[in-house]
Order: C-alpha cells, then structure tokens, then sequence
C-alpha cells in the first residue's frame, strides 16, 4: 500500500496553483483609471439613451396628442355639416392648447376686412365678434393674407419700425410678443387667416407651424363642407318648390278641364293652391264688371273689403304697369287705401289678370307680416292669374257655343215638323245635308 509524504502533498498544490504574478502600483493604478473611464464612458451613453429615449417619447405623445386633436376635429366636421361655428371654435381651441399659445383667432375675408369669426384665449381682439376690420401688409395677420402664406414673428417689438407699423399700438395693448399667422387657402385663394399669439418671446417649433397650416386646412374643409351643404339644400328647396308649384298648376288646369261650363270652381281652387303653395295668409280674385272690381273668390282670414273701383291707384298702377309687389305697405305712400284699408295686411301682391292685352281683373296675395315674395312664388302667381283668364275664357267660348247652336237649332226644328213632301223644297234642306254625322237632327230620320 503507497503512502503519500506531507512534503509532496505541498508540491502538488504548488503545481495546481501555477505561477504568481506580481504587478506594480502603477501598473494596479493605470487599471483602475481604465476601469472608472469605461464606467463613465458607459453611463454617459446611459444617459444619452435616457435623453432620446424621454425626446422620443415626449414626440410619440404629442404626436399622439395632435393625431387626437386633428381626428376629433375632423369629427366635428362630419358631425357638423351645417354648423361651421362648432368647427371654428373647436380648431381655434385645439391650436392655443396644442402649440402652447396664449390665443388662437380666426378670421374670414369679407371684401376688405377681415371678420373674426372665432376666439380663444384671453387677450385683446382688434374687433369685436363678427365685425370686420381692415387688414394690410401692415400686420402679421394681414400679410399672411395677402401673401398666401405663413408669416412666423419671434418679436414683433423689434419689427415695428421696418415691417410691421400698423401692429404697434395693438400690440401696446395686447403685450403680445410672438405671433404666428398662416392663412386659410381655397383653390390657391385666401379666404383667412389663423393668428397664434404669445405674451413672451419664445418662437414657435417648426412642429408647431406644420400643425397650425394643418388646422388651416381643416378650417378650410369646414368652411367649404357647409358651402357645399348650403347649396344643395338650396337646390333641393328649388327642386321641391318647382315640383309643388308644378303640381298645383296641374291641378288648377284637371279643374279646368273638368269645368268647362262653370268658372267657381277654377278660381276657388286657384286662391286655394296660390295660399297653401306659396305660404300666403290671405288670396282674392276680383274680375272687372265695368267699372268696378268684384270679388269672385277669396281664401284667408283678412277681411275682402268693398268693392274697388278701376281708378284707385294700385288698380290703376297695375293695368298701366304690370305685377305690384309691396314687401311692407307701412314703408310706402304712393297708395293710400291700401295703408289705411284696415286689414292688418303688410305685405300685398297684385297680378293683373289680361285677355288679348285688356284688364279683366287682379288676384291679390296679402301677408299680415312683412315678408316679401319670392321671384318663384311671384311668377307662380302670374300662372294661376294665366289659368283665371283661360277658365274664364272658356267658360265664355263654351256659352257662346250653345248660344250658336241654340239658335241654329231652331230652324231645324221647324224643319222636321214639316211634311216630308215640302222637306225638299224648304231652304233647311241644303243646310241640314251639312250637319255631322250622328247630330241630334239625323237621330230623328
């Protein structure tokens, strides 16, 4: 059995340990320099890192924040069709709030002034609400303006002698300092302007100019969507009207077509449609006997009142002149009857109602309040007193008719009680062979 001697255990302890290494002081200090620079080194780009990482996301957020804000303005476009004062107002906050701006005002073209027509903040405005003032290259928003473009101040106290004269004493009051402007363009047109201020010197990021051009747009789609919207309600309003006056044109000539022998019914239901379609509260129709105007037909509250004469002014204007239309009586002094007449009637429509180029009568339209008639509702009026003068027209062609066959049926008569053989020889002979087939006179053979 081997045994191992205490003094070789220690020699191949020796071995396993290796070599040891001696280092000298300078050599352990230029390690630990080394060591401490790499350490600062590292939390320098620690640091660095830090710092972009808060920069990028300090512009997530206020990307995220300006996404929010033009999305919620876009939604107040669609939500808004007809209301455009909602859209300014929430764009006008939104870019205070947003470009960190003491105010925020907006202003429309209106000739040669600018009208503001939305406000945010607390400082002074250059106008009241809604009233205009006149803009020049004098000041930053009227340069912008004029110029199509966006005009960015950093302090405006120090262009006052060489760009901007006309801002000094605004400014003296206001105490603004930075102002930024970008106008509101429409097909290459300025339309407005959208003025950003601030009460210390501190201009405006190049983030925050391209969000303020992009509210610009967005006011601008406002301003167009309800332009747009205006006019096709407007045109819709026309096509509706048209087909409502259409339609009562239709209906007053199926009487007339219905009524060859009796003209009541044509010239109530003319007074009738003429009230309803045009939002009339009072219509009569008067047809000339002589010398005088009598009533014929009448719908409405308002009293008819006597019978006129052909000589009163109105009567006598319209014969000479045409339609009379008086958008307040009140205002007017050229025909005193109808101003003292007592009726409570306001505003008057007189269409005169001609045959061949003579007067034979006058449909008038009264309102108790002073609202003038439309062009549309004027030359519909002139229709129905078209379609008065053909129903009375063939109401008088039809009795002359019978008056002619009346009397052309006497002798025929007379005729046929004949006897046959002196039938040949009576003058009725040669007339009745020229008679219609199917005539009352043939039946008898």
């Amino acid at each position: 059995m081997a045994t191992t001697t205490k003094k070789g255990s220690e020699n191949k302890r020796a071995k396993l340990r290796g070599p040891v290494v001696k280092t000298s002081v300078d050599e352990q200090a230029q390690t630990h320099a080394e060591l401490r620079q790499e350490l600062a080194q590292s939390l320098q780009r620690e640091k660095a890192t830090a710092i972009e990482n808060v920069r990028l996301f300090q512009e997530l957020k206020e990307s995220l924040e300006q996404q929010t804000a033009t999305s919620e303005i876009l939604r107040v476009i669609r939500s808004s069709s007809s209301d455009l004062q909602a859209v300014m107002d929430a764009i006008a906050e939104t870019a205070a709030r947003l470009c960190g701006a003491s105010d925020a005002q907006i202003s429309r073209v209106a000739g040669n002034v600018l009208r503001r027509v939305a406000s945010y903040g607390s400082m002074p405005t250059p106008s009241l609400f809604g009233e205009g003032y006149p803009f020049n290259r004098g000041e930053v928003g009227g340069r912008a303006t004029l110029d199509r473009q966006t005009i960015h101040i950093h302090d405006i106290t120090t262009e006052f002698d060489t760009e901007f004269p006309q801002s000094r004493a605004f400014q003296e009051r206001t105490g603004a300092r930075t102002i930024l402007a970008t106008p509101l363009l429409r097909d290459g047109e300025s339309i407005g302007v959208i003025v950003i201020r601030r009460t210390e010197v501190r201009p405006f990021t190049p983030a925050q100019i391209k969000l303020l051009e992009t509210f610009a747009d967005q006011a601008v789609i406002a301003i167009e969507n309800v332009r747009l919207f205006k006019e096709l309600g407007d045109r819709n309003a026309e096509l509706r009207e048209a087909l409502e006056h259409q339609t009562a044109t239709a209906e007053v000539l199926g009487i007339i077509s219905r009524s060859p022998t009796d003209v009541q019914p044509v010239l109530d239901a003319i007074v009738d449609s003429a009230a309803r379609v045009c939002g009339i509260d009072d219509v009569v129709l008067r047809l000339r006997e002589g010398n005088a105007m009598i009533p014929r037909a009448h719908f409405g509250p308002i009293p008819i009142g006597p019978v006129r004469s052909i000589d009163e002014p109105q009567v006598r204007w319209i014969r000479e002149h045409g339609t009379l239309h008086i958008p307040d009586v009140r205002t007017q002094n050229d025909f005193p009857t109808m101003t003292g007449s007592g009726t409570g009637a306001r505003t008057y429509l007189l269409v005169p109602l001609r045959q061949q180029g003579e007067f034979v009568g006058v449909l008038v339209a009264r309102r108790t309040e002073g609202r003038p008639f439309t062009p549309a509702q004027i030359k519909l009026l002139e229709t129905f007193a078209d379609q008065a003068v053909i129903a009375v027209e063939n109401v008088r062609l039809f009795q002359e008719l019978m008056s002619h066959w009346n009397s052309k049926q006497r002798p025929v008569k007379s005729w046929v009680s004949l006897p046959a053989r002196r039938r040949k020889s009576s003058r009725c002979w040669m007339w009745s062979r020229q008679l219609p087939h199917g005539c009352a006179m043939r039946e008898t053979f």
